[in-house]
């Protein structure tokens, strides 16, 4: 049996052009049926070994000289084992740059937390 759901309306920003949460949703869809097709897709790989190439979270530490034990997408190859190798990209100093300022930032957000 399906049940209704109520909307509720969270107003992300005030102005001529507001727009508010019920609409995002009209507008995107739901992100749970992407979610889970992800998902479904990336255990097929995994017991497929099929070795495709997905970005995925992964531990980025040592990678485009990242220091911090952090995980981040990036494109890896997804078999039997789960991610069995990290590719390599070729990126721009500034995209480098951009990357260390996203590892900055988990890290920083994620270094505060503690285990309950």
């Amino acid at each position: 049996m399906l049940v209704p759901v109520l909307e509720t309306n969270y107003v992300l920003s005030t102005g001529p052009n507001s727009i508010d949460g019920s609409a995002v949703r009209c507008l995107k869809g739901y992100s749970n049926t992407a979610i889970g097709l992800c998902a479904a897709d990336i255990t097929k790989d995994i017991l497929r070994n099929s070795q495709r190439v997905k970005s995925v979270s992964t531990l980025v530490q040592g990678h485009h000289d990242i220091c911090h034990e952090i995980f981040l997408s990036l494109p890896c190859t997804i078999g039997e084992n789960g991610v069995t190798q990290v590719i390599r990209m070729r990126i721009t100093e500034h995209e480098k740059k951009m990357l260390h300022n996203s590892a900055d930032i988990v890290y920083n957000i994620q270094k505060d937390i503690t285990p309950t």
